[in-house]
Parts: C-alpha cells; sequence; structure tokens
C-alpha cells in the first residue's frame, strides 16, 4: 500500500490545478458539488456575495468567465449540487423564509429567481440532499420535519405547483436523510443515517407515486456503516459510502442490488480517511471519489482516490495541502479526461476553491472511448444528441440492453433487445450538452461494452 501511495503521490501534483479561488471580497465557501453543462460548471456558495447568505455561480471549466449568478436574501444556506433541466437551474436551501428551508429555481443567465416553495416543518424542514429531477418532476428529501420529526421524501412539479409530502420517515423505517434521492430502474432509492432494525440508517426505495416503500438493507454498526452521500447505480447494484465502521473506522464503500439482496463489503478505507464526502463518480471501469477531511498526509484537508468497480487497486490520488482547497464538499464531476470539485476551505485566501484534477496519467483505461476490442461502438462521438449503435460479435448474445448515464449517475436512457444486426439509433437530442456515460449489458448480464459519449450543442 506504501508503495502505491508513493506512485501515486509523486505524479498528481502536476495533475492538481484550480479553476476558481474563491477571493476575499465576493462570494465565499463553496456549499457543495458542481454540475456541468457544456464548459460551464455552476455551483452554490454558503457565504459572502451581497448579502453575506451565499451566491449561484458559473465559472468556465478553463476557470475564466467566474459570474455571480445570484446572491441570496431572503433565504440561505445552499445544499446539495443544482439540477439543470434545459437552462433552468433548481436547487434548495436550509434555511427560507419559516426558517426551515425552501426549494428553489432560476435561469443559468441569473435572471428569474423563483423560491417554489417554503418548507413549513409539518412538510418538511432542512432539505439537505439536493434534488432529482424526472420529466417535469424533482424528487428530494429533508433531514427533519414530516409527521414523526424525522424527515420527508416530496415531490413537486418544476412549475412549483404539486408539491406532494410523499413519506413520512421514522424510526422504524429509516430516518434522517442526508442524502438526495437515486431514480433508477423505475423506484427511487435512498439512505438514511440513523433509525431502522440497528438504529444506524439504511437503504430504501419507493415508488415515484410514494407508495411501496422498502426498507431494502439495515447498516449494522459492527461493519461499515453511516452515510452522507447518494447511490451510484451499476448493472443492477447500487454503490454508496459509509463514513463509519470497518478496520479503519472510517467506513467504506458497499454494493447492495437493486432488488435489497447482495449487501457487499466492497472496501474499507484507512484510519486517516475522516468524513467521506459525497458519492462515487464512475468513469470506464473507475469509481473516483473525495475524503472530505483526511488524508496520509495528515493535514486534514482532504484527498482524491480511485478504485476499480470490483473493489480493488484502491489509489490515494492526491492528497490536499491546502494549497488547491481544504476540506472537500461533495463528489467530483468528469468531463473530457478531467474530474471538477469544490473545497470549502483553502486557495490563497482560504475562502475555498473550484479545482480540477488529470485523470490523463491514470493508466487504467478511464479514457478508453470503445471497450472490449470494438465489439461495440457508438457514432459519430461527439454528435449533436443522435447517435448509432452497432454490435459486431454474434457471441455477445441476441438480445441486449444499452443504458446512458449523466455525469451525476442519473439514467437518461435505456432500451432492451439491441440486437446484432441492428444498426440501433439513439435519441438523447433532449439531454443537455456534456459528457455521458453509456454500458451496452448482453442477455446473461455481462457487460459487453462501455465508454463516454459527448453531446454538444
Amino acid at each position: 500500500m506504501a508503495a502505491l501511495l508513493s506512485l501515486g503521490l509523486t505524479t498528481a501534483n502536476a495533475q492538481i490545478g484550480l479553476v476558481y479561488d474563491f477571493p476575499v471580497s465576493g462570494a465565499t465557501v463553496p456549499a457543495g458539488p458542481v454540475i456541468l453543462s457544456g464548459r460551464t460548471l455552476y455551483g452554490t456558495t454558503l457565504e459572502g456575495g451581497a448579502h453575506s447568505k451565499g451566491c449561484i455561480y458559473s465559472v468556465d471549466t478553463n476557470g475564466t468567465g467566474y459570474k455571480d449568478l445570484y446572491d441570496f436574501k431572503n433565504v440561505f444556506g445552499p445544499e446539495g449540487s443544482l439540477v439543470l433541466s434545459g437552462s433552468t437551474l433548481f436547487g434548495v436551501t436550509r434555511a427560507g423564509l419559516s426558517d426551515s428551508g425552501c426549494i428553489f429555481a432560476i435561469d443559468t443567465d441569473g435572471s428569474g429567481y423563483t423560491d417554489l416553495h417554503d418548507f413549513m416543518g409539518p412538510d418538511g424542514e432542512s432539505p439537505y440532499g439536493g434534488l432529482t429531477l424526472s420529466g417535469s418532476v424533482l424528487y428530494g428529501m429533508t433531514l427533519n420535519g414530516g409527521a414523526h420529526h424525522r424527515g420527508v421524501i416530496f415531490s413537486i412539479n418544476t412549475n412549483g405547483t404539486g408539491y406532494t409530502d410523499m413519506f413520512n420517515l421514522d424510526a422504524t423505517t429509516g430516518c434522517n436523510p442526508l442524502g438526495p434521492l437515486t431514480l433508477e430502474n423505475g423506484l427511487l432509492y435512498g439512505e438514511t443515517v440513523s433509525g431502522g432494525a440497528n438504529a444506524a440508517g439504511d437503504v430504501f426505495c419507493i415508488k415515484p407515486n410514494g407508495t411501496g416503500f422498502r426498507d431494502l438493507y439495515d447498516f449494522n454498526p459492527n461493519s461499515i456503516y453511516g452515510n452522507d452521500g447518494y447511490l451510484t447505480p451499476l448493472r443492477n447494484k447500487l454503490y454508496g459510502m459509509v463514513n463509519q465502521g470497518g478496520v479503519g473506522a472510517s467506513g467504506g464503500i458497499f454494493s447492495i442490488d437493486t432488488n435489497g439482496g447482495g449487501f457487499t463489503d466492497v472496501y474499507e478505507f484507512p484510519g486517516y480517511f475522516v468524513d467521506d464526502a459525497g458519492g462515487l463518480t464512475l468513469v470506464g471501469n473507475l469509481f473516483f471519489g473525495t475524503n472530505g477531511d483526511g488524508g496520509s498526509n495528515m493535514t486534514g484537508d482532504g484527498a482524491i482516490f480511485s478504485i476499480d468497480t470490483a473493489g480493488s487497486g484502491f489509489r490515494e490520488l492526491y492528497d490536499f495541502n491546502g494549497t488547491y482547497g481544504a476540506g472537500l464538499n461533495g463528489s467530483l464531476v468528469y468531463s473530457k479526461d478531467k474530474l471538477y470539485g469544490t473545497a470549502e476551505g483553502g486557495g490563497s485566501q482560504n475562502f475555498g476553491t473550484v479545482f480540477k484534477y488529470d485523470t490523463t496519467v491514470i493508466a487504467t483505461g478511464v479514457n478508453e472511448l470503445i471497450a472490449k476490442s470494438e465489439e461495440v461502438r457508438i457514432y459519430p462521438n461527439p454528435s449533436n444528441g443522435m447517435f448509432n449503435l452497432t454490435i459486431s460479435n454474434y457471441e455477445l448474445g441476441i438480445n441486449n440492453t444499452v443504458e446512458i448515464y449523466n455525469m451525476l449517475g442519473e439514467k437518461v436512457y435505456s432500451n432492451y433487445q439491441i440486437t446484432k444486426s441492428s444498426n440501433y439509433q439513439i435519441d438523447l437530442s433532449s439531454q443537455p450538452a456534456g459528457l455521458y456515460l453509456y454500458r451496452v449489458i448482453t442477455q446473461n448480464g455481462e457487460l459487453a461494452g462501455e465508454g463516454k459519449i459527448e453531446i454538444q450543442k
């Protein structure tokens, strides 16, 4: 392990860089991960701005064109990542007009800010995890509030109508969720940090109409448990991070089948990992993640790591020391061989950063666009949203499944019964510009091919 970490750290300094260094004046302390649309990153800050309550900002991936899009005034404390639909950004704050948080919308040019819903307590309080978008409906969870004061699962239309308290969490079902929901195969999946059979939280699923709640797995304090991230789907499994228990008492990475079976302790973090931040970002056959306040150099500023999807090959890629950030804040977003993330402190003024990490020297096949000797091909790539899929090896099976995910891990497209003889067309023209991940799975459940496609508009 020591030799592996040393190798990673000797090459990392040339790979890390700043996108934006938050100054003393202006918005400060990034509040969560950034999202990417084309070449523009969008995010929020907890502090600073015209009213000292944080802001919504945008910046180009090359570090130019920083814009303070909106300064919070009547509400404050943005949480989780923003969600983009067309030219509208959606997000949540933990405090609002009623001091219980709100859901908001704003155009990407900074105009049209709208307070869509103010939480009052009985309908939820403190929506920490951010939102999940499906069509014209937003889904989310609150940390507290609701009928049992333990949080709720809610939905609301993107136009601000139809707010629904879908499900009230309690100590039996699992409660006090900190992360967002994940939409997979027509179900919403999430995690809680307390409650459940062992009072250590659980993994659950629920239908988008609010029915069919199921406690899929109860975390065990004798294993790895505790979480504040989200679930990443991969081939009928969900992967997540927890921050307690295990050999280093720092949690680890787990997987669970989408039907609730097959819970696996994939990897246990070493003891110098503290406060694992956000979720896992899947690129090719690698997961990338962040450690919020730990790292092997013991500065307490956080680290970036990678691990393959089988749970082997763990690498600590870069330990932060304040120069490029300190206190990593949420998950990473991937585009064109770069990972982008935020830190709530560090930088030249110690008010936080947006940073980037170059993955091109990682010899893991991250940059492969076509897998398995070009048995699967998607072209043209990039395109305006219309792609063709061909499968060249008959032995891959008669029926194949294609799945496409955005960089937030949300499935945006799937289709079945794709055969060797079909030159299948994939229509993603309704999706925003950016990078997407595709997977082709055989009828036997084997991975036929995976890679990246890019929409340019």
